[in-house]
């Protein structure tokens, strides 16, 4: 009939959800390429395939590859970043609110030699994620 598949609950995440968004990336694009300060995410593809790149305390770790419905944790202080390998859709809690300004207060964008997928052309400078409403806008 189906899948039902639990992301995130209070025996897992064991942090307040502050977020949940929903990424589509084309294939072949590299994005994230940064690490969080204080915000740990569980990410899970919905539909495609990705690989996963992580370095942490320890170095830098084997890719990972990401298939649908495989939920993975990424801890505060992580270097991380995604290569959509097909067309993905995927879905990530995050354990702190995610407007641009508190976004951006937490995030630090690696540089071009710190990346972790070599060679990448990545922009950074992306529309407000998320948008912010407009003042006065109904919600």
């Amino acid at each position: 009939r189906g899948r039902f598949v639990t992301l995130e609950n209070v025996a897992s995440f064991k942090h307040p959800i502050g977020a949940v968004a929903v990424v589509t990336r084309k294939a072949g694009s590299v994005f994230a390429e940064h690490r969080h300060a204080n915000e740990g995410h569980t990410c899970m593809l919905v539909s495609g395939k990705a690989r996963y790149y992580e370095r942490n305390a320890s170095g830098i770790l084997p890719p990972l590859l990401m298939e649908p419905f495989v939920p993975f944790f990424t801890p505060p202080d992580v270097d991380h970043s995604f290569e959509a390998l097909e067309d993905v859709v995927m879905v990530v809690v995050a354990n702190i609110a995610r407007t641009q300004q508190e976004y951006e207060r937490d995030v630090y964008r690696l540089k071009p030699e710190e990346r972790l997928v070599q060679g990448t052309t990545i922009v950074h400078g992306l529309p407000l994620v998320p948008p912010e409403a407009p003042e006065g806008a109904p919600v």
